[in-house]
């Protein structure tokens, strides 16, 4: 078994059938070289129909089913019973290029990497438009501190496949129960990864499906960002000494935080006052912000020390400079 690719499926009764079309009609690449593990985190629509329809016409294709808990408990629990030499995991309401592992599973047997990163689209009115950057140098393999350390990363997940013996040896799994499980998990990835290969083809399409976790509006979001920071933030503290990819670490944490604070713009002001108090039991993170080296996180750490109505802060400084770029 080559690679085993996972699909979470929460209520995605709309998008699930071209999302699995997707992976088993795929050119030049028997189904037997590939499994399809699909888990069911307690769809109530009728997935699961869809799903079974599937799994009684292709022998590579399980089911998984469990209550619902969550995205990252669903890949868990997918990781656990796959048999790929392989991993990837791919949202179910999102669909692959038809040349996907034919690609991939080239450069597996040629390369070995413990990781391949590829580029994706986004679909818009029927349109893909390309999301992610031309990578410059594919002629080689690099370190996963080298991706962070120059920027050429994406913290989407399923823009990745993995080598299931790297993920098993690092304990690379995904922290339960939080929203925006991949930014947490992604920086920590690409830290143990020794061979990286980058490769220019779009092999994944983003569906723009509003129900989606990504694009809904949940005010946990906000807090559990606030968590990413604070393990991102303990993982590096305890595992990097050297000052660039710490400070690399940091600008990532800095940017969680505001996407956090951005989030209060959706809140009363009962919850932006629990918000503030979060963040403030967690002072650490302020040295995150003044030590990244971005004018603006720079000045937020230092005013956050000062004021602690952080909400208040980061939009006064949004306004300020949108009005200088006015």
């Amino acid at each position: 078994m080559k690679i085993s690719i996972i699909v979470p499926v929460y209520n995605v009764e709309k998008y699930i059938r071209k999302c699995l079309d997707s992976i088993i009609h795929q050119i030049n690449v028997p189904q037997s070289f590939f499994e399809v593990v699909v888990v069911n985190d307690g769809s109530v629509d009728n997935s699961l129909t869809i799903i079974e329809e599937f799994r009684q016409h292709y022998s590579n294709i399980s089911v998984l089913t469990q209550s619902n808990q969550g995205l990252s408990i669903a890949r868990n629990n997918g990781l656990s019973i796959a048999r790929g030499e392989y991993i990837w995991f791919i949202d179910s309401d999102d669909w692959i290029a038809r040349n996907s592992l034919e690609i991939l599973l080239r450069l597996t047997d040629e390369k070995k990497p413990d990781v391949i990163h590829f580029r994706a689209a986004n679909s818009i009115c029927d349109k893909l438009q390309i999301r992610t950057k031309k990578f410059l140098d594919i002629e080689r393999s690099y370190t996963g501190i080298e991706i962070i350390c120059q920027n050429i990363w994406d913290t989407c997940v399923p823009f990745y496949i993995y080598k299931r013996d790297f993920l098993e040896k690092n304990h690379l799994f995904f922290f339960p129960n939080i929203f925006h499980e991949d930014n947490e998990f992604t920086p920590r990835m690409l830290y143990y990864a020794q061979k990286v290969y980058l490769i220019n083809d779009v092999l994944y399409n983003v569906s723009q499906n509003p129900q989606s976790i990504t694009r809904s509006i949940n005010l946990k979001k906000s807090f559990d960002l606030i968590l990413i920071s604070q393990l991102l933030y303990k993982f590096a503290m305890e595992n990097i000494s050297d000052k660039v990819v710490k400070l690399r670490f940091f600008q990532f944490i800095a940017l969680n935080i505001n996407n956090a604070l951005y989030g209060t713009r959706y809140m009363n002001s009962l919850v932006v006052k629990r918000f503030n108090q979060e963040l403030r039991q967690n002072k650490e993170l302020f040295y995150c912000l003044s030590h990244s080296k971005i004018y603006k996180y720079t000045i937020e750490g230092y005013l956050f020390k000062l004021i602690p109505n952080y909400s208040f802060i980061y939009q006064l400084l949004n306004l300020l400079r949108f009005r200088r770029c006015k």
